[in-house]
């Protein structure tokens, strides 16, 4: 009788402990099957030129260059359209940037600079293009631009400073949700902001805030969106009619924008990680949009694929 309750007991270890590994394994984004592609830029050493290359999803492989142009270096903020891809890149000749449009082999620059352009994003009808940009060379301020692709005329359309790599993103009737820099300090020259300030850009010019935050990204257009809580370390979900709020992951820290899955079942983003507590690098992870679960697909620095330029987007989720 004794060793029948003592089997028992071990069969009962056994089985907590096989759940044990399979939760592991659930949160480590085990049975996360994903299969197709993401866009991103990068270049395998600083004598590559810049492209941007296909990741596959299932295992983090480069699948090959989406986009590559000897032209051009420092591709950036890649998202397809309509059929078309956007994206940002520096002419290597002239030294300017542009903002191109590209379908198959043809390839159109919407708007050039000789300052760097963030986040591009077409309105909802295509006439106009809305991105950040630097006041200045040394990236001391960002501000917030519209250009109108048949008068070719570029407007400062928010007068405070705004975070750069916070992509701006619209409302289904076309107002826009800005970032604006929050308690920011200066040190020779350049500006180091401590958190962003998610704001409703009204047509007269004045931004209602929302929140505190970075990186929104929609999860139903208008309705609800992703956020970056850069004081916490969190990611929220924030739903716009009753202004709930629903934390998705803690103890986490985002350098580049959120992107939402087509499908809307996953979160991609890269998280800034310590290795061996002292190297600082960037892992691509996509996570579930529950939280639960988390994958890395890719690892940057020196573990990997370095430097690249910013911004990730879906190639395609089968």
């Amino acid at each position: 009788m004794q060793y029948k309750y003592r089997w028992r007991l071990v069969k009962v270890v056994i089985m907590l402990m096989c759940m044990s590994v399979a939760y592991l394994y659930w949160r480590a984004g085990g049975f996360i099957e994903l299969t197709g592609t993401m866009l991103i830029p990068l270049r395998a050493d600083e004598k590559e030129k810049g492209s941007i290359s296909l990741i596959q999803l299932e295992n983090g492989s480069k699948a090959g260059k989406y986009l590559e142009d000897t032209r051009y270096d420092e591709f950036s903020w890649p998202y397809k359209t309509d059929g078309y891809l956007i994206c940002t890149a520096k002419n290597i000749e002239k030294g300017y940037y542009a903002v191109l449009k590209i379908n198959r082999d043809e390839m159109e620059e919407l708007v050039t600079s000789n300052k760097k352009i963030y986040c591009p994003l077409l309105s909802n009808n295509g006439e106009e293009l809305i991105f950040t940009s630097e006041e200045d060379q040394k990236r001391s301020k960002f501000y917030l631009y519209k250009y109108n692709l048949k008068e070719k005329v570029l407007q400062k359309i928010y007068d405070e400073p705004v975070v750069g790599m916070s992509a701006p993103i619209l409302f289904p009737d076309g107002t826009i949700l800005l970032t604006a820099a929050k308690d920011v300090t200066t040190y020779e020259n350049y500006s180091f902001i401590k958190s962003g300030s998610i704001r409703i850009l009204r047509e007269n010019g004045n931004a209602e805030e929302l929140l505190e935050g970075t990186f929104p990204v929609w999860l139903e257009k208008g309705r609800s969106f992703f956020y970056f809580d850069d004081r916490e370390k969190k990611i929220i979900l924030y739903d716009i009619s009753d202004a709930t709020k629903k934390v998705i992951a803690k103890d986490i820290y985002i350098s580049d924008l959120l992107t939402v899955s087509p499908n809307k079942k996953y979160l991609v983003f890269d998280e800034k990680v310590n290795i061996n507590g002292k190297d600082r690098t960037s892992l691509l992870r996509v996570m579930t949009i529950d939280g639960w679960a988390k994958r890395d697909i890719k690892q940057y620095g020196k573990y990997g694929y370095f430097p690249r330029g910013y911004g990730v987007n879906w190639g395609n989720l089968l």
